[in-house]
Formats: structure tokens, C-alpha cells, sequence
């Protein structure tokens, strides 16, 4: 009995073979499906953070190969061109043409009441505001800033989709209808139109032009379809260092205490300086006064000499020089603007005021006369000069990015304007 109960133990605990097969299946559907989401799933997500961009060439006969190269060669030179005309003005093809920009602009001769500044009165060279007073100037209590930083990816009038459309636009003027090829005996004749898709990658531009085309020399046809260039200019990297430098001015106003800082060095009781904003004189019968118009040319020429001081740090142009008065340092010191990101190298930024863009300006005076405010007043025969101006002034400040190893050694430069302003 004993031995008969052990057997039926046995058999109890031995699984049944079909029943074994069936859960050694199941378990490796399980392993295999889990597997193949897990796979397809790192190998999306790999696809979304790739950062270059891989381009498959279609194959042509060999023949053909000067054609595709040519448009290869037109699509290269006319993203240049649309890309230095989108830096020169501050991320904008176009300031009037509709169809290749959709934003609205204020111009005027005045650059501190327009959304974008002149070069020079007469030229037709302008670049945007990234940060501006938009506001009129005399604007009390209710003044409203504005931005005209275009998105540089995606939006439907950023960097990319205005190149695009200058590309589209553009493109034919430079492939002339492949007249350079009929006297070698090509026909080629359009199938479609071109169709231009722009990517700003992590460190160049790459241009996708969709444009089918039928071509045939003897008695071979072929079909071109996809034109592709990619241009090396590190737009990411420019574009993030400019709106970098546009954030720090609109959260510290660095202009703004530069401008008060040089204001306050410069001024004092003579003719020779500036206005003071705040100081006591005690000395009978002042008779220092200011001509408005003489104090806002000084300053200025001085925002001329001094605003080119302005320095980024961790950038291809930063040089931080030592002084050996400790004023002198901190007022050179207070011009380097502290990105310190290592990635900006191979970028150099530099600041610019010009004195014939004209500037928005005035002090508390009476007329175009300033003096103490206790010249006239009883005070004054008790030996006490008072003198307290407040300043009012807005002026355009450009900003140029350049990238100088750009366009193999050709360079690149990327403008903006930053406005500062100081009221009382």
C-alpha cells in the first residue's frame, strides 16, 4: 500500500507533456511579442532624437548625373542666398512680400517708433526688433514691449518655412529652364512643381527639394524626382545664442543700467560733462547751464564709443581684460554677458550703436536751457545748487551673431536689433 500511495504522489507531481508544451508556448509568445513592441518602440523613439538626417539618392543613369548635380548646385546657391538675406534682417525674407512673409510691419524713418531699423535713412537694408519699446515714446504708465523673433522651426512663418518658400520662388532663375543642357542634346521638361522642405538640423541646413522632372538624351528617358543640399551653417546654434542674449536683456536690462552707469561717469557739476541726475552744489551764483540739444549729441557719441564694449561670455571674440582700478574693473566687467556655455566657441558676438540712427531723447529743462534747478529760486542766495535731470532715452542697439567657419570659411552673420530704454 505504502509503495502503491508513493506511485500516486509520483504521478501527481509529474505535469502532463502537452500541457508542459502548451505553457512553454504561451510563455515564448509572450517573450516574442513583448520583445518585437520593445524593439519597435527604442527604435521610434531613436528616430526622434536622431539628430542628422540620412538622405537616400534615387538611382539615374549615369549620363544624367550632370543634371541632378546642376539642381543640386542651384538649390545649394539660392538657400545661401535666402539665408544671408534672413540674417541680414533679423530672421526675415522679406519685410513686403507677402509670399514669402506673413508678418505685419510698422516702418518708419524714426527706428525708436518702428518695429524694424534702417541701416542708413536711404537704404533698403533693415533688421527687426527682437526687443523693443513698442509703445510711442511718450508712453505714461501704459508702455507695452513687443518681440519680433521669428520661431526658427515649425510655426508657419519661422526661419524655415520662409526659406522654403524663397527657395520655391526663387529656384528657377537659377536653373534657367536647363538651357545649359539642350546644346549637349537633353530635353527635359517638368512634371510637376517644385516643392521645397527645409530642416534645421543640429548643425547645418538641409534642403529637400521635391521637383519631378522628365529627361531623355538619344534613347534613354529617366525620371528625376528629389534635389537635395545641405548648407553648413550652424542656424541652431546661432539662433540660440541670439535669443539667449535677447532673454538676458529683457529679464536684467543690461543696456539700460550700461547706458545710467556711463551717464553717471560722465556727468558733473561743468559744462564739459553731463548733467548730473542727482547732486548738491553749494557755491554762490552758479553759472553752469547745458544746451539740450549739445547734451543729447554727447550722449550719443558716448552709446557710440561704449556699447561696442559688450562682450558674451564663452564666445570666439570674449578677451576679459584686467584693470588696475577696481571702478574701472567693475564698469568693464558689468558688459560681459554671462552665457558661458562652452557649446558657443566657434560663435562670436558683437554690439553696436551707430550716433546717425537717431535716438529718442529728453531732460527735465525748462526750454533748451538747463540749469540747477535753485538758479532762480530763493535758495540760491544762501549759496545751494541743486541739480537734478532726468533722463529719458531709447536707442537701437544691433546685435550681430557671426559664425566665421560657416560656408566652409566663408562665414556667416546673423542681425538683430535690441532696444534701451530709460524714462525719468
Amino acid at each position: 500500500m505504502k509503495k502503491i500511495d508513493k506511485m500516486k504522489q509520483l504521478k501527481f507531481k509529474i505535469p502532463n507533456k502537452k500541457a508542459q508544451t502548451t505553457i512553454f508556448m504561451i510563455v515564448g509568445l509572450i517573450i516574442l511579442i513583448g520583445g518585437a513592441v520593445f524593439f519597435y518602440s527604442t527604435q521610434k523613439v531613436a528616430q526622434h532624437l536622431e539628430p542628422e538626417i540620412k538622405i537616400i539618392q534615387e538611382q539615374v543613369p549615369i549620363e544624367f548625373d550632370p543634371i541632378r548635380n546642376y539642381a543640386n548646385d542651384c538649390i545649394y546657391s539660392t538657400a545661401v542666398e535666402g539665408l544671408k538675406i534672413i540674417g541680414k534682417q533679423g530672421g526675415y525674407a522679406s519685410f513686403t512680400d507677402r509670399n514669402l512673409n506673413r508678418e505685419q510691419f510698422t516702418m518708419t524713418q524714426n527706428p525708436t517708433e518702428s518695429d524694424a531699423v534702417s541701416f542708413t535713412k536711404d537704404s533698403d537694408l533693415k533688421t527687426v526688433y527682437w526687443w523693443y519699446l513698442k509703445s510711442a515714446n511718450n508712453c505714461k504708465g501704459d508702455c507695452k514691449f513687443a518681440s519680433k523673433r521669428p520661431e526658427l522651426r515649425q510655426a508657419d512663418n519661422s526661419i524655415e518655412k520662409q526659406l522654403e518658400r524663397y527657395i520655391d520662388l526663387k529656384l528657377k532663375e537659377c536653373l534657367n529652364n536647363f538651357e545649359a543642357f539642350a546644346s549637349q542634346g537633353f530635353q527635359i521638361n517638368e512634371a510637376g512643381k517644385a516643392r521645397t522642405d527645409v530642416t534645421v538640423a543640429s548643425d547645418d541646413v538641409l534642403v529637400i527639394v521635391d521637383y519631378p522632372l522628365s529627361a531623355e538624351k538619344g534613347d534613354t528617358k529617366t525620371r528625376l524626382n528629389q534635389f537635395t543640399a545641405r548648407v553648413p551653417v550652424n542656424l541652431d546654434k546661432i539662433y540660440d545664442l541670439a535669443t539667449k542674449i535677447t532673454n538676458l536683456e529683457i529679464k536684467h536690462r543690461y543696456l539700460e543700467k550700461h547706458a545710467l552707469n556711463l551717464i553717471v561717469a560722465f556727468s558733473g557739476t561743468s559744462n564739459e560733462k553731463l548733467p548730473p541726475m542727482s547732486d548738491l552744489q553749494f557755491k554762490f551764483g552758479s553759472t553752469i547751464s547745458w544746451q539740450k540739444s549739445e547734451v543729447k549729441n554727447k550722449v550719443t557719441g558716448m552709446l557710440a564709443a561704449y556699447m561696442p564694449l559688450f562682450q558674451v561670455d564663452g564666445t570666439y571674440n570674449y578677451e576679459r581684460n584686467q584693470f588696475s582700478s577696481e571702478l574701472t574693473q567693475r564698469l568693464y566687467d558689468s558688459t560681459i554677458i554671462p552665457v558661458a556655455n562652452i557649446s558657443y566657441r566657434n560663435l562670436a558676438a558683437y554690439f553696436t550703436y551707430l550716433d546717425f540712427w537717431p535716438a529718442y531723447f529728453d531732460l527735465n529743462c525748462k526750454g533748451e536751457r538747463c540749469m540747477p534747478s535753485s538758479a532762480n529760486s530763493l535758495i540760491s542766495f544762501f549759496g545751494i545748487q541743486q541739480y537734478r535731470f532726468a533722463y529719458d532715452l531709447s536707442f537701437p542697439v544691433m546685435v550681430e551673431v557671426q559664425d566665421p567657419f560657416a560656408l566652409n570659411g566663408q562665414g556667416y552673420t546673423f542681425n538683430f536689433f535690441l532696444e534701451g530704454n530709460i524714462r525719468n
